[in-house]
């Protein structure tokens, strides 16, 4: 009986420990790995199976496409030659040959007919070895060598047993006007011996409207051949016409299409004819039948590899699944098991050194968050005082925006003028002659003050801001003209001290309506903002027209190539650019301080936020606040730029292992497809890790620099080499030229071809 509870306990604690190890993270993360490989195997086992089943199919299907391109190569280029032979004999030398004979040709005109034949044959797109003028008497031909007899022509220079003097003239007695015969070898007779000049395919064109001359083209069969048809190894191509005659066969010693093929109507299709297959397909345009035989043998090696291929495929995808669940079940289990145990337990803090570089990260960032709550809550704290300081101010100054509440508190029905003086100090200089900044904008009031109030009695002058100050001017009559002077005067006192402060006087004309006074104000404060540039005092009249937003049409993605690039000149250039349309559209010094901020933020954004406090401080001259004339914004972007180029150099030369990996294999593969999934596989890291990784050391998106490097790449070819824009564009990974050349334009400033010219 004892025994008997003991063994109950036993089985109870194995069921309880099964279940709870069943339940664990790790089993159900390696059961789910399991299952996942299970059901890409199965997929893959599937999809070779179909793929094995169809491949053959698919061969097939590609060597009939593979024929459809050769004979449609044939046939535009067969085309192309008849309407080449065409325009010959319509064009000006056709209509000056039209009723000449041998011994009547003018020797310009046969001096520009040879010159014309040899232009033509140096295209050697048109594979042509000759092009021969016949005479309507007979007498002479015309080639691009000179002139010949007809009989010299056609035995000692382009000898041949079948195209003799007699058969051309055979068929010159014929009613056709475009014929193409079978392929023959061609010699050119030399003291007795026969030198082989090529395999030819002759073309016959006449013209019945134009009889004195017919043409022979002696097509370069060889150059056709090798350019139009890219078979698999050891295949052939035949062309026959509509009666069956061979007209070209690259293979002479096999006859590859039987009669019953010819005969029998389709215009396209395949047989098996002993170890060979038949692809065929006939020409629209010449009706012409194309044979391409492909041994058996090739397509059974074929499916034999891809079936040894396939079968190694799996195997290897089945053992590196299971390696892989196994190993990333491990470490997706340990960090996670390690987070709740710190989660869970309070007083436990996470450590903060592991082998994972991931949970380091996560540990980090639950650490900053609690340091970014805490801190939350006493700046809360901190900004609820200020608000209540905020209203008490609020209340003091007794600032109104309700028209209502305006009405009950200004106790005056009389009409106004509103000054506004805008202070802009120059706090460097103002600590050379020991003045504080509340101090002097306190002398400035009571100077305005002073010299206002000698002419207006009941004006005020009071300070809103430590560098606003307004005077109102109380007046029942208008008093323009001598506001103005006073304004003057005080322009010329504000100019003396320009070296300390800066002024800007904004001024409203005689208001009639007292009610108006939040709606001047409004527009006092816009006017001040529109300062020009200049460090003189400036009166901005209350008629001005306050500038929108100017358009910053400038080139903010170049900036980031140029930077990586080292281009400081392109850099200030478009700099300069942009100040020099500010200053044509005059703006106010407001948009120069955006800009230079803008193009600062721009041009720093690669760096972090430590890079570019030190890069900063690095500049001695004014900073963009501190710039009121062109000349001091253009130095500002000048050590700017000189600055984060040294900054960026010396970013680049720290090595980390990593980057130097991934630009390792940027620079050797930057002519093929890269991508973050490629390079991360090589890493054993996560795409969007590596993503987040390379941007944080390099400054730059992988796929900016990647572009980047393309382009400099390209830059060198159309500097170094000779090569085409679509070869450059297709050596640096770019399959459309298109995009190629917009990305070069946009990188460079130039097209391709302008680069090319102008380096």
């Amino acid at each position: 009986m004892i025994m008997d509870k003991k063994g109950m306990n036993m089985m109870l604690f194995k069921q309880t420990y099964l279940k709870h190890k069943n339940s664990s993270l790790f089993i159900k993360l390696m059961m789910s790995f399991m299952i996942i490989v299970v059901i890409l195997v199965s997929f893959n086992f599937m999809s070779n199976s179909f793929f094995l089943n169809n491949i053959q199919n698919e061969i097939v299907n590609t060597s009939q496409a593979n024929l459809n391109t050769t004979v449609n190569d044939y046939e535009n280029h067969i085309l192309s030659i008849k309407k080449l032979g065409m325009s010959l004999h319509v064009n000006e030398n056709a209509k000056l040959l039209n009723g000449s004979t041998g011994g009547q040709i003018n020797s310009m005109l046969l001096y520009r007919i040879r010159n014309e034949l040899q232009s033509m044959l140096a295209d050697s797109y048109l594979m042509i070895d000759n092009i021969i003028y016949l005479l309507g008497d007979q007498s002479i031909v015309i080639e691009k060598e000179g002139t010949r007899t007809f009989e010299e022509m056609f035995v000692n220079y382009y000898g041949n047993e079948v195209y003799t003097k007699d058969f051309w003239l055979q068929e010159l007695a014929k009613p056709y006007s475009f014929k193409l015969f079978p392929e023959s070898a061609f010699f050119m007779n030399s003291f007795g011996q026969q030198i082989h000049r090529g395999q030819f395919i002759p073309v016959l064109v006449k013209n019945q409207f134009n009889p004195q001359f017919s043409l022979i083209i002696l097509l370069n069969s060889r150059s056709m051949f090798a350019s139009f048809y890219q078979p698999a190894k050891d295949g052939k191509l035949f062309i026959s016409d509509e009666t069956g005659t061979t007209i070209y066969a690259s293979d002479s010693d096999y006859s590859a299409i039987p009669s019953s093929l010819l005969a029998s109507g389709q215009k396209t299709g395949y047989i098996q004819q002993g170890k060979n297959y038949l692809y065929y397909q006939v020409g629209k345009e010449t009706g012409y039948t194309y044979t391409s035989v492909i041994p058996s043998s090739q397509i059974k090696a074929k499916i034999v590899r891809l079936n040894w291929l396939l079968a190694g495929f799996l195997l290897l995808s089945i053992a590196i699944s299971l390696g892989a669940s196994i190993f990333f079940t491990k470490r997706l289990n340990n960090p996670i098991r390690k987070i709740l145990d710190s989660i869970q337990h309070h007083h436990v803090s996470m450590p903060t050194n592991s082998s994972i570089r991931e949970f380091d990260f996560i540990s980090e960032k639950i650490k900053d968050i609690s340091q970014a709550h805490h801190d939350i809550r006493q700046d809360l704290t901190r900004k609820n005082s200020l608000l209540k300081n905020y209203a008490y101010i609020n209340h003091l100054k007794q600032i109104h925006t309700n028209t209502q509440d305006l009405k009950m508190h200004m106790a005056f029905d009389t009409p106004f003028v509103l000054i506004g003086f805008h202070l802009t100090f120059r706090s460097h200089n103002l600590k050379q002659i020991d003045i504080h900044i509340p101090k002097a904008s306190f002398f400035i009031r009571e100077l305005i003050h002073t010299h206002i109030s000698q002419s207006f009695n009941d004006s005020l002058t009071f300070q809103i801001e430590q560098n606003l100050i307004l005077t109102l001017i109380f007046s029942k009559g208008d008093e323009s003209n001598q506001i103005e002077e006073h304004l003057q005067r005080l322009r010329k006192i504000f100019d003396m001290d320009q070296l300390y402060c800066l002024i800007t006087i904004a001024v409203s004309p005689h208001q009639t309506d007292p009610t108006a006074f939040t709606e001047t104000y409004g527009h006092i404060l816009r006017l001040l903002e529109s300062r020009k540039l200049g460090e003189d005092a400036q009166i901005i009249p209350f008629s001005t027209k306050i500038t929108g937003d100017i358009p910053e049409d400038w080139e903010r993605n170049e900036l980031q190539a140029h930077m990586e690039a080292g281009n400081e000149k392109e850099l200030l250039r478009i700099g300069r650019k942009m100040l020099a349309l500010l200053e044509k559209k005059e703006a106010s010094v407001e948009y120069f301080v955006r800009f230079a901020q803008s193009f600062s933020q721009q041009l720093l954004k690669s760096f972090s936020p430590a890079e570019r406090d030190r890069l900063l401080e690095t500049i001695q001259d004014e900073k963009p606040h501190d710039c009121y004339t062109l000349e001091a914004f253009d130095r500002y972007l000048e050590q700017l730029v000189a600055a984060a180029c040294i900054l960026y150099d010396h970013k680049k030369d720290q090595t980390d292992p990593i980057c130097d990996f991934v630009l390792t294999y940027i620079h050797n593969h930057y002519g093929d497809d890269i991508s973050l999934d490629i390079i991360s596989d090589h890493l054993k890291i996560t795409s969007s890790y590596l993503s987040t990784y390379f941007k944080e050391k390099m400054g730059m998106n992988f796929s900016d620099y990647v572009q980047t490097y393309r382009m400099k790449k390209a830059a060198e070819l159309l500097e170094t080499s000779e090569l085409k824009v679509n070869e450059v564009a297709q050596r640096v990974g770019y399959l459309s030229v298109n995009s190629f050349i917009r990305n070069f334009k946009k990188f460079t400033g130039y097209p391709p071809g302008e680069y090319r010219k102008r380096n």
